[in-house]
């Protein structure tokens, strides 16, 4: 359903984190940074966390650590959670069960050059 919103073709990959298989996590991450960087970022696209809840808040860490750490932009990662600015301090209950309104907010927000990370801690 999100592998094509709007007619985009934007790229949705979906990370879902699990401890019973580190060797390939590890693994797919370093194909996911080489793809980035051939396709993403050489073509002025972004690299976007999508989360709700703790793995909304975790990904928009990781983005704000990324101009320090790596010396990139402010503008090149960025971090998405559902129920906004306000979840980050706040818990927005129900935010994460309204599939129209991430739809959406990545329509608005995400181009062809772009690439969408989706994080979750339950893999749902």
């Amino acid at each position: 359903m999100l592998s094509n919103l709007n007619g985009n073709n934007t790229n949705l990959f979906i990370l879902n984190w699990s401890a019973n298989h580190p060797s390939a996590e590890i693994g797919l991450i370093f194909l996911v940074m080489k793809w980035l960087n051939i396709n993403c970022f050489k073509n002025n696209g972004k690299l976007y966390y999508l989360g709700c809840g703790t793995s909304g808040r975790l990904g928009i860490l990781d983005a704000v650590e990324c101009p320090p750490t790596f010396s990139t932009s402010h503008e090149l990662v960025q971090g998405i959670i559902a129920g906004g600015n306000e979840a980050l301090f706040k818990s927005v209950e129900n935010a994460e069960d309204s599939a129209s309104d991430g739809i959406n907010k990545v329509n608005d927000i995400i181009s062809k050059n772009d690439f969408v990370i989706g994080l979750t801690a339950s893999g749902s």
